[in-house]
């Protein structure tokens, strides 16, 4: 029988430099500050919008503290043996499995642990916790602690979409450093460079200052934030940026062609939207209309922030009451048209 053959060990994925993290440059220049002063906090945490780098950033942060102060014999060559590697021996990093819905009281408890134990190669421990606001009630508690009684030359660093909704104890804890949505240049720059595609502009558009919509997370290693497979995330993006000219196009003639009673573009686009999977629908007819509110004329404001206003109200119909989504999206695309054209005629 023939032995089948063995993969080949996956290639080691590295830790960012705080070099390498598009955008953010404000929140970038306090971390350094805060770093070379010796002043940084206990425990950071990091808070913005989905999408805009926070967790890249933490783990920039974290290499930054732990290259600082590597004075535990430990060379500069271990050190970057180890960010090379991806596995630093004194930072630890807990993350929101795929499978789950919250982090657990285990995962918390793990990284409180780290925490605890001596340094190996640096001076200090860190640990970081992503989505912080994905944390259990029990785990909440369980990190409380660590925040209440920090051991010396330790450091943690949360990154949290929602921070509303983590407790005030744990909030009241944290320096908070608010982190920005990407500028227009910062997501050229991430898809022409990072992700070496250059057919990029539906993609900018689609982005509207953050890759969320870009629907590339399953192409990015959880841990270090390394791309896994950089074709397929390019295959992904080439896909992703047809759909969004796609889109573009068909609500390019709701908003800006309509024509009184001629309503085939309108029902065209809710079919085709009712259809498609909620994580390619929402959040890019969202994002066309918030830019096309921020770029309009004082005339224009009025009408761009009802349709916004109105779309987001048909989003909360579908996903939070069940509603039927075709019947739904007509609804607002129809009307979406009639005061189109009423703008258009003003």
């Amino acid at each position: 029988m023939k032995a089948k053959a063995e993969l080949p060990p996956a290639a080691p994925l590295p830790l960012p430099h705080l070099s390498e993290v598009v955008g953010q440059e404000q929140t970038i220049s306090q971390l350094l500050h805060l770093t070379q002063s010796g002043s940084v906090p206990h425990a950071v945490l990091l808070t913005g919008p989905t999408g805009i780098g926070k967790r890249t950033l933490a783990r920039g942060f974290a290499r930054e503290l732990l290259s600082s102060l590597n004075s535990q014999g430990g060379t500069e060559k271990d050190s970057e043996r180890f960010f090379s590697s991806g596995n630093h021996p004194d930072l630890h990093i807990t993350f929101l499995p795929e499978e789950k819905k919250d982090l657990s009281v285990e995962q918390v408890r793990e990284l409180c642990g780290a925490l605890s134990l001596k340094p190996y190669l640096s001076s200090v421990k860190v640990s970081l916790l992503d989505d912080a606001e994905y944390m259990s009630g029990a785990a909440a508690n369980a990190l409380l602690k660590t925040l209440e009684e920090p051991r010396p030359n330790t450091y943690l660093i949360l990154t949290s979409s929602a921070p509303q909704l983590l407790p005030e104890t744990i909030l009241s804890r944290c320096q908070l450093f608010p982190c920005s949505p990407l500028s227009t240049q910062a997501v050229t720059k991430l898809i022409r460079e990072r992700f070496g595609y250059t057919d990029s502009d539906a993609l900018i558009d689609l982005a509207a200052g953050s890759t969320e919509a870009l629907r590339i997370q399953s192409f990015i290693d959880p841990r270090t934030r390394a791309i896994t497979d950089l074709p397929a995330l390019q295959k992904r993006l080439a896909t992703t940026g047809a759909e969004a000219q796609s889109l573009k196009d068909g609500l390019e003639r709701v908003f800006l062609h309509a024509r009184a009673n001629e309503f085939t573009d309108a029902m065209a686009l809710a079919s085709a939207l009712s259809t498609a999977e909620s994580g390619t629908v929402w959040l890019p007819v969202r994002n066309y209309l918030r830019g096309k509110l921020l770029h309009a004329t004082p005339s224009e404001q009025s009408f761009w922030a009802d349709s916004l206003l109105n779309f987001m109200k048909a989003e909360r119909s579908v996903l939070e009451r069940n509603g039927n989504a075709a019947l739904i999206l007509s609804d607002f695309f129809i009307r979406a048209c009639r005061a189109a054209e009423r703008q258009l005629r003003s």
